[in-house]
This record gives C-alpha cells, sequence and structure tokens, in this order.
C-alpha cells in the first residue's frame, strides 16, 4: 500500500497521509458519481411522470387543444375514435380566437371507469357534455354512443 507523504519545510512537519493513494479517495469519486447518476435518474424519471389529470381537467384540455387546432394533445386526451370525429368537423370550425376559453363546469358525474362533464366556453353558445372513460389509467374523452343518454 503506498501512502502519500507531504513535508512542510519551514517547520520540519512530517504529515503522512492514512488514505492510500488510489484507494478510499478514488472509491469516494466513484460513490459521488453514483450519487450523481442515481439523482439524475430520479430527475428524469420525476419529469416524465405526470400526474393523472382529473375528467374536468381532461376535458377543458379537449375543448381549448380542439379549438386552438393543437392535435398532438387533443389526440392525447381523446381515444381514436373521437380523436377521429374532432378530425372529421376540423375543418368546418374555424380557429378560436386567442384569449380565455372561459371554461366553467356546470355539472359532473364520476365513477371509477366513466365520467360525465357538462360544461360552457366561450366557444359555443349552449353548453357541451363529454363523456370520458379510463384508458391506461387517464381519463380521455370518448364517444357518446348513438342511444345512450347523459346522466344530466
Amino acid at each position: 500500500m503506498k501512502y502519500k507523504i507531504n513535508k512542510i519545510k519551514d517547520k520540519n512537519l512530517l504529515i503522512v497521509n492514512t488514505e492510500s493513494i488510489g484507494g478510499p479517495i478514488k472509491n469516494n469519486k466513484k460513490l459521488h458519481m453514483k450519487k450523481m447518476i442515481i439523482i439524475l435518474m430520479l430527475g428524469i424519471f420525476l419529469a416524465c411522470t405526470e400526474a393523472a389529470k382529473s375528467p374536468t381537467e381532461t376535458a377543458q384540455i379537449v375543448v381549448e387543444s380542439f379549438y386552438q387546432k393543437e392535435f398532438p394533445t387533443l389526440e392525447k386526451y381523446t381515444t381514436q375514435e373521437s380523436f377521429d370525429s374532432f378530425m372529421s368537423i376540423n375543418d368546418i370550425v374555424p380557429v378560436a380566437k386567442s384569449g380565455a376559453s372561459n371554461f366553467s363546469v356546470v355539472q359532473e358525474e364520476e365513477n371509477e371507469e366513466i365520467a360525465w362533464v357538462k360544461f360552457t366556453t366561450s366557444y359555443e353558445e349552449q353548453p357541451e357534455t363529454f363523456k370520458l372513460v379510463k384508458e391506461d389509467g387517464k381519463w380521455k374523452v370518448t364517444e357518446i354512443g348513438l342511444r345512450e343518454r347523459s346522466p344530466f
């Protein structure tokens, strides 16, 4: 085992470093690097993890992304069937003027797998109703069945 010896000329004092060269000092650097990697991985995980949105939050995101023509966001918060329906009418709906949507919930009902949100916005004169279902643990706006009625 090698030791680092330091000599201070003025006082004729000999200092011996008790840690071997390349031993614990090098291991401390490795430990520090491991800690940094763990912290970095945790940060990336937390940044990628998105808190689940409530049915109301999801409905608002869908309405605003549709009228603002933000299609990747719209697709993320709708089922495929619903997204296709939105896209089929997208050309006849003008882009909303910039500004607040004034999204306001009139009524909502939620159980474990299905939710209903009735709301008003500055985009439409009459209240609208969305049906939402859980897909992979996240709420998504879906189509209302032909003979299906909202609970409101």
